[in-house]
């Protein structure tokens, strides 16, 4: 009997040696790991929100969402956006600007007023809490005609083998939605989730990029459209010419592997003036 469950035991051991090891260094999917060639660009726009103490009052400066809205403002053709956090979820008792509403109100304003705009919103799972709840924010996109992609982070490759191996091999089957009992930690506001929403996370993977790619220009962010991340300070740059569609190419890979189908296509011009000052890359393992 000991030598039979000694025998259990080295196969499970196995098991996991061999599905942490695959899932930690098996390919990238296409794509994910890109480098551009050097574009020419006349403007580079620096922009910055930042928040601060001016002797004892408090001083917010921003300016990222403000281009982020104008971009949206002038794009004519799509507009494709890949944002990490984007929900309305923090302790009650604290105050913060309805950011998460004011972006989704501005892309269902912009597909009311122009039907024929392609409008692609590209996000992590993090905002359903990996599965354990819908998202108001996301529902009201895709109920106003604007598609929504979810990345699919299993297909990259895990950070902690250790955990992971577990979760994949005895966890991952059980899916995470049902009656939520766990506070969220993104605050008391939010909805509960399950105990197997909390192993999921745990694997420490996400798309945490914050893009918006138009027609027109590429806004490159550190800021989220996360109400509680309202008042951080982040660095976001802007940039138009054929850089866009190499953007767009990146943003096609996490479509393509996350089951959400063709990106609308950026067209190229003819020739491109300035410096060659600007690549787009991303070699990240996750995004």
């Amino acid at each position: 009997m000991k030598k039979k469950i000694v025998r259990i035991l080295v196969s499970l051991l196995v098991v996991l040696i061999i599905v942490g090891s695959y899932h930690t260094h098996k390919p990238l999917p296409k794509g994910v790991s890109y480098e551009s060639k050097p574009h020419k660009v006349e403007d580079v726009f620096l922009l910055s929100d930042l928040t601060y103490q001016d002797q004892q009052t408090s001083v917010s400066e921003q300016h990222i969402f403000q281009a982020v809205t104008n971009a949206i403002d002038d794009a004519k053709a799509f507009i494709i956006m890949d944002m990490f956090l984007f929900n309305g979820y923090y302790n009650q008792g604290e105050t913060f600007p309805h950011l998460s509403d004011t972006l989704a109100s501005k892309l269902i304003e912009k597909k009311r007023k122009h039907p024929t705009i392609e409008i692609v919103f590209i996000t992590d799972e993090i905002n359903t809490t990996y599965g354990s709840h819908d998202s108001k924010w996301l529902d009201s996109l895709r109920l106003n005609g604007i598609k929504v992609v979810q990345t699919n982070l299993s297909k990259l490759r895990d950070s902690i083998p250790l955990y992971s191996s577990v979760w994949r091999t005895f966890v991952q089957w059980f899916g995470e939605k049902g009656t939520g009992w766990i506070t969220n930690p993104f605050g008391n506001n939010a909805p509960n989730v399950t105990a197997r929403a909390y192993f999921k996370l745990l694997n420490v993977k996400a798309n945490h990029r914050k893009v918006v790619a138009t027609d027109q220009s590429v806004i490159i962010s550190s800021a989220n459209p996360h109400d509680a991340s309202f008042y951080n300070s982040n660095m976001a740059f802007e940039v138009k010419g054929n850089i866009i569609g190499d953007v767009v190419k990146s943003e096609q890979a996490v479509s393509d592997f996350s089951y959400g189908g063709d990106l609308p296509r950026y067209k190229k011009k003819e020739k491109e003036k300035g410096r060659p000052l600007c690549s787009a890359v991303n070699r990240r393992q996750n995004l």
